[in-house]
């Protein structure tokens, strides 16, 4: 009357309003606890409420799935309907994934959309399997489900009720058991998918049987990121890259140099040696035995002299991606360290 902005509220039914949730199961709000609500603020537009409802209703919508944190307002919406005349739809309220400390997953945690375990190296059918244990779980004790179980096994009553956790390190333990058990051709896919994303990694993408290779000789893959944290030095110059100091002292260093000293016989033993991986197998593994050494104690100073670091697929195939002359050259280039 006076000529001010008003807002325009819902008058509640005087009576209790119950949601029939498919995972949670006969919710009721009781009249107690309900608010006459807006649905029309004073600028004149409708609030969420109202237009969710309506919105919902022309679109035919008949199926409800959102996150269990909407429940307890659902039943202004139930409400609204009612007055409005519209059909009631089913809902299922889904349990919310939190991080390992308890709270809420979002995107400020970074890394939490699909795109993203994407380009760090996760095979798709790892992440559908690992998704859908969050707030469900199958009939039995099998975790370990393709598509097609779950398409079979789902089923809305398996919905859980308690907020589920995203455990990283369950995820890539996940993630290492399904790369072992996948067939080569898909792991191929795969990995020409994720090197698709990272051009700069240093590993050749047009070489599919070297691919092929690396896959095989980095078993026990985590994701594919591990295969450039590997093998990316094996390509790149023989200047390139830094030796790790403290790697060089456990390595090379210790008992007045004894690294050294292998290093520079294999070096000679190598240089004359067919680069093959029957004749270099035999070769490291003969020195091993006539110096009573274990092949750690042999490959360890190779590793370090050709990759900088203790780190590389097994050491045959390590200098065999290399070829003959680089690591000669990386040998006598580790040697000058000395």
């Amino acid at each position: 009357a006076a000529g001010g902005c008003v807002v325009v509220r819902f008058c509640c039914p005087d009576r209790d309003v119950t949601i029939c949730d498919e995972a949670f199961g006969q919710v009721t709000a009781p009249a107690a606890e309900m608010e006459d609500f807006i649905i029309q603020k004073a600028d004149g537009w409708p609030t969420f409420y109202l237009a969710n409802v309506v919105d919902d209703a022309l679109m035919g919508v008949n199926f409800i799935c959102r996150g269990q944190e909407f429940l307890d307002q659902t039943w202004r919406q139930v409400a609204l309907r009612e007055a409005l005349g519209f059909d009631e739809p089913d809902y299922c309220h889904l349990p919310l994934i939190l991080d390992m400390k308890g709270r809420k997953l979002s995107k400020r945690d970074g890394d939490v959309d699909v795109h993203s375990f994407r380009t760090a190296g996760y095979l798709p059918e790892t992440m559908i399997n690992f998704l859908a244990l969050l707030g469900w779980r199958p009939i039995g004790d099998n975790e370990k489900l393709s598509m097609n179980d779950l398409i079979e096994l789902f089923s809305t009553d398996r919905i859980g009720k308690a907020n589920a956790k995203f455990d990283r390190d369950k995820l890539q333990a996940f993630n290492t058991d399904a790369m072992a058990a996948t067939d080569a051709d898909r792991l191929l896919e795969a990995c020409k998918d994720y090197l698709s994303f990272h051009p700069d990694a240093g590993i050749p993408t047009g070489d599919e049987e070297l691919l092929r290779h690396l896959i095989y000789c980095n078993k026990g893959l985590r994701t594919f990121a591990d295969i450039p944290a590997k093998c990316s030095v094996l390509f790149g110059e023989e200047d390139a890259f830094d030796y790790d100091g403290k790697a060089i002292k456990k390595v090379l260093a210790r008992n007045d140099g004894a690294g050294y000293d292998v290093l520079t016989e294999l070096r000679a033993l190598l240089a004359a040696s067919p680069w093959n991986a029957e004749a270099l197998e035999k070769l490291l593994q003969e020195y091993g035995q006539a110096r009573q050494l274990g092949m750690n104690k042999v490959a360890q100073p190779i590793r370090l002299a050709v990759t900088g670091t203790t780190i590389s697929p097994p050491i045959y195939d390590t200098l065999l991606i290399l070829g003959k002359d680089k690591a000669l050259a990386r040998i006598d280039r580790c040697l000058a360290t000395r």
